[in-house]
């Protein structure tokens, strides 16, 4: 049986969550694909100045999720039902992308949420972080949750 397609949920500043009904039809995603986010930073149209990496405390305003693929609840945790957070570091770039090489598990519920954390987050885009009205470069904590209901 191919995966279900769980619910997206966009909770909080970086907060990615997804849910699924045991026994239910696999839901659509609440929010399809590339869908923008309606909130943005002061620098969000500005070119990128500054190649420092910033860490979260220095940011004025700290990236903001813009975009997310649907995520997919992995059918051997779904059926062990496995739930809870993943915690994942990355470094969002002054364009918004995240640095691919720089996504890491601080915090793993299991392999394979670890796995669909890092390739949501791996294909999500974000409005950047801002310094002084600048677009910068910053390493930020970004938790993913899952959860089955």
């Amino acid at each position: 049986m191919p995966p279900r397609q769980i619910q997206l949920l966009l909770l909080t500043l970086g907060t990615l969550s997804c849910a699924h009904k045991p026994g239910g039809p696999s839901p659509a995603p609440l929010l399809p694909a590339k869908v923008p986010s309606p909130t943005i930073t002061s620098c969000a149209h500005k070119p990128p100045i500054d190649t420092t990496l910033h860490q979260a405390d220095d940011v004025e305003e700290m990236p903001i999720r813009r975009t997310s693929p649907p995520m997919v609840y992995p059918p051997e945790d779904r059926q062990a039902r496995v739930q809870g957070v993943v915690m994942v570091s990355g470094i969002i770039d002054g364009r918004g992308r995240i640095e691919v090489r720089s996504i890491h598990i601080v915090e793993s519920v299991s392999p394979g949420l670890d796995r669909e954390a890092i390739q949501v987050l791996s294909q999500s885009t974000f409005w950047p972080g801002c310094i002084a009205g600048n677009p910068v470069r910053a390493r930020v904590q970004l938790p993913v949750a899952f959860s089955l209901r």
